[in-house]
């Protein structure tokens, strides 16, 4: 009888992979993480299964608010993409917790790296380099007379990122030379009544202004603290 010969190859072992950083999207629906080298995208340890390219993130993350539907995706041995649903969207910047024993690094079929899987990591996830900023809308009578209410509509402003917008805000300026009361009470008026969302059709009482020109502007400011504004003049006649 021959005796079985195991060879092992000569070359050196690699690194374990450091999972180095996680980066939202700039429409803020994902989730880019990194490794800095090449992985078996979970095969070892039957995270993925063979030729399949996504998983279950729960079965190698750990963040507020992750869905057991969140769907993750492989683009290559070193990075995949975490598809946030509507109920695992991450408000602000938080960390994930990548587990143990669940990712290990690229190796060839004579080498044996069976001990050398990704330890458990924390990392903060971080805002994209370019975020969406949002897109504001304005929509209302250039011209009313002294007994009309102002109404105006900024229900097709965009790019909240699927969140409640973080923060809304009013201001109007009036070109009254004398009594400025009118854009006053108007202001206090929108910022009391109409910061909650956007969809609310606003309805501006005529009782608050007197025949005056008016600029009102709309400030929206999305969850990556990225603000836009928009203006709309009115002129009241008398």
């Amino acid at each position: 009888t021959i005796p079985s010969v195991l060879v092992t190859s000569s070359a050196p072992l690699p690194d374990i992979p450091v999972f180095k950083s996680v980066l939202f999207s700039s429409d803020g629906l994902e989730l880019v993480c990194m490794f800095d080298g090449l992985t078996d995208m979970g095969a070892g340890s039957g995270l993925t299964n063979s030729g399949s390219l996504s998983f279950t993130c729960a079965n190698l993350l750990d963040f507020s608010k992750i869905g057991s539907d969140t769907v993750c995706v492989w683009e290559d041995s070193t990075s995949f993409r975490v598809q946030l649903g509507r109920n695992s969207l991450i408000m602000g910047v938080s960390q994930v917790q990548l587990f143990a024993n669940r990712i290990l690094p690229q190796c060839s079929a004579s080498q044996d790296c069976n001990e050398l899987y990704v330890p458990q990591t924390h990392v903060t996830i971080q805002v994209p380099l370019n975020p969406n900023a949002p897109v504001v809308s304005l929509s209302t009578a250039s011209t009313i007379g002294s007994c009309d209410d102002i109404v105006i509509d900024a229900s097709i402003s965009y790019g909240n990122l699927g969140r409640d917008w973080s923060n809304i805000s009013w201001v109007v300026e009036s070109t009254a030379s004398i009594d400025k009361s009118g854009a006053y009470n108007m202001t206090r008026f929108l910022n009391k009544y109409y910061t909650k969302n956007t969809s609310t059709l606003v309805i501006l009482p005529h009782a608050l202004f007197d025949p005056a020109e008016f600029t009102i502007t709309l400030v929206l400011t999305n969850f990556f603290r990225v603000e836009s504004r928009s203006s709309s003049v009115v002129e009241v006649l008398a």
